[in-house]
C-alpha cells in the first residue's frame, strides 16, 4: 500500500514539475542558447539550479502530510517519490552539458566525447533516509524537496568534475571558474576564482550548501602538455607559427660578440629614450587628448588618463620598469603603483587591492605604460578578464597607445601569435604602403576581436 502511495505521488509531482518547467522563462532562455549555440557552460549551472529550484517547489506544493501513511515518510516511499525524479534530471542536465560542451569545443577544434558523470546513487539513498527518519511529515517534505534541489544541482558540477579529470588526462589544458552568487556567503566567497587544473583545484570548490548560488564551469584549451617544461602549447598556434615561418627569410649568423652586441640594441628602447619625445612632443597635445575623449565622455576621468600617461612617459624608468594606475570611470578616483620590475609577477599594493574589489565589476580602468612600446601582453588581458576592468590602457613611449577589453574567455597560445603578428605590423608600419598597413592591421584586430579582445591601436606622435 505505501508502495503504491510513493508511485502516486510520483506521478503527481511528476506532472507538476513539468509544467513548471514547461512554462519557465529562466530554462526556455537557456535552451534558446544552445539552440543558436551561444551557451556558455556557465549557462549549464543556472539551468542545473533553477531545475532543483522547481522540482523543490513541486515537491512541497504537491505532497502533503495527509497523504502518508501514519503521517510518516516511509524509505519505500521517498525512494518511490524521489529516485525516478533525480534520474531523469541526471540524464536531462548531462545531456544539456554535453550539448553545450560539444558546441563549445566544435569552435576550438576539440574533438574529444563529453563524459557523462556517475549517478550519485549512494548520496540519494543517504538523502532518503536522511528524510524517512524525521519526526513530522511537514519537516520529512522540506527535507525530500531540499535534497531534491541540492543533488540536482550537483549533476551540473559532477559533470564538471569528471570531464575536467578526462579532458587534463587527454592532454587539454584545463580550468575550474567558481562565481559566487549574489550575496553570497563568506565560505562561498572564499572558493571564488579561477584554477588551472588539477594543481590549483582547491579541494572544496565543487562543494554547494543549501540554497548556494555559485556558479561552478570550466573551460578546456586544445593543446599538449611539454613533460619538461610543463608548458601547454597550442597545435592550432603552432601550425600557424610553423606556415608562418616557411615564409620568413632565414636567420642571419653572428658570432657570439656580434649576438651580444645585437641584443644590447635590441633591448633599447625603440625611439631615442623617454625624454627625448616628451621634449619634443606634448603628451598633453590635442591629438593625444583628442583619443582619451573617444574613451570617456567624463572630462575629470579623461584629464586623470592624460595626466598619468605624462608621468609615465615622462619618467626614465629604463626597459625593465613600468608604472601603473588604477581609475575609477564613475569618479575619476585613482591608486598608482610605480616602478614595478615587469620580469617579476606584479603584486598591487593594499589600496589598489582594495580599490579593485570594492567596486562594480567593469568601472576600473587599467592604465600602464610599455617601456619599450610592446603591443599589450597575455598578463595584460589576463588580468582585464580575471579582474573585469572596464578596459586597460597602454602607453607607449614610441607615440602608440593601445586601449583592449576583454569580452570573454580566449585562447591564450592563439592569442599570444596573433599579438606577435599585430606587433610585426606596427614594426613594418614604415616599409610598406599605407593601404597595405592599414588592411593588414585592419585584418589582424579581427582575428583578435574573434578571440573575444577587442584591441585598438591610436597614434599621437
Amino acid at each position: 500500500m505505501a508502495e503504491d502511495i510513493g508511485i502516486e505521488l510520483h506521478d503527481k509531482i511528476k506532472q507538476a514539475f513539468d509544467a513548471r518547467c514547461g512554462k519557465d522563462s529562466t530554462l526556455s532562455h537557456i535552451k534558446r542558447k544552445i539552440e543558436n549555440g551561444t551557451a556558455a557552460m556557465e549557462d549549464t549551472s543556472v539551468y542545473a539550479r533553477r531545475m532543483g529550484e522547481l522540482l523543490r517547489k513541486s515537491i512541497e506544493s504537491t505532497t502533503k502530510p495527509d497523504d502518508l501513511p501514519d503521517g510518516k515518510m516511509y524509505f519505500n516511499i521517498a525512494q518511490s517519490i524521489l529516485e525516478p525524479l533525480l534520474r531523469g534530471n541526471y540524464d536531462d542536465i548531462n545531456a544539456i552539458c554535453a550539448e553545450v560542451q560539444s558546441t563549445l569545443d566544435a569552435k576550438k577544434g576539440i574533438g574529444l566525447k563529453p563524459q557523462k558523470a556517475d549517478f550519485p546513487a549512494e548520496r540519494m539513498r543517504a538523502a532518503i533516509g536522511g528524510a524517512a527518519v524525521k519526526e513530522t511529515a511537514e519537516h520529512a517534505i522540506q527535507v525530500l524537496g531540499r535534497t531534491a534541489e541540492n543533488i540536482t544541482g550537483s549533476f551540473q558540477t559532477d559533470y564538471i568534475k569528471k570531464n575536467a579529470e578526462f579532458r587534463s588526462k587527454a592532454g587539454l589544458s584545463c580550468y575550474i571558474e567558481r562565481k559566487d552568487g549574489f550575496r553570497c556567503c563568506n565560505w562561498c566567497a572564499g572558493l571564488a576564482g579561477r584554477y588551472r587544473y588539477p594543481d590549483e583545484v582547491p579541494k572544496d570548490v565543487y562543494r554547494r550548501h543549501d540554497n548556494c548560488t555559485c556558479d561552478v564551469s570550466y573551460v578546456s584549451e586544445k593543446g599538449r602538455q611539454n613533460v619538461h617544461g610543463k608548458r601547454w602549447v597550442n597545435e592550432q598556434a603552432k601550425a600557424q607559427r610553423i606556415e608562418y615561418a616557411a615564409g620568413v627569410p632565414k636567420p642571419m649568423k653572428l658570432t657570439r660578440a656580434e649576438a651580444q652586441a645585437f641584443e644590447r640594441e635590441m633591448s633599447k628602447i625603440k625611439t631615442d629614450n623617454p625624454e627625448t619625445i616628451v621634449v619634443k612632443k606634448d603628451i598633453l597635445s590635442p591629438e593625444y587628448r583628442r583619443h582619451f575623449n573617444e574613451f570617456e565622455e567624463n572630462a575629470n576621468v579623461t584629464s586623470v588618463m592624460c595626466r598619468e600617461a605624462r608621468e609615465m612617459l615622462s619618467r626614465r624608468t629604463g626597459t625593465l620598469f613600468e608604472d601603473m594606475a588604477y581609475i575609477d570611470s564613475a569618479t575619476g578616483k585613482c591608486k598608482i603603483q610605480k616602478n614595478y620590475n615587469v620580469k617579476q609577477q606584479v603584486i598591487p599594493t593594499k589600496a589598489m587591492k582594495t580599490m579593485v574589489n570594492n567596486n562594480p565589476p567593469y568601472t576600473i580602468i587599467s592604465i600602464h605604460n610599455h617601456p619599450q612600446s610592446t603591443v599589450p601582453s597575455i598578463d595584460d588581458l589576463d588580468s582585464c578578464y580575471k579582474h573585469k576592468y572596464k578596459y586597460g590602457v597602454i602607453a607607449c613611449h614610441d607615440g602608440n597607445a593601445f586601449r583592449y577589453s576583454v569580452k570573454g574567455d580566449f585562447d591564450k597560445n592563439y592569442t599570444d601569435m596573433l599579438l606577435d603578428n599585430v606587433q610585426m605590423i606596427l614594426y613594418n608600419k614604415n616599409k610598406i604602403k599605407p593601404e597595405e598597413y592599414k588592411e593588414k592591421l585592419k585584418n589582424a584586430l579581427k582575428e583578435l576581436s574573434e578571440q573575444n579582445i577587442e584591441l585598438e591601436v591610436f597614434t599621437w606622435v
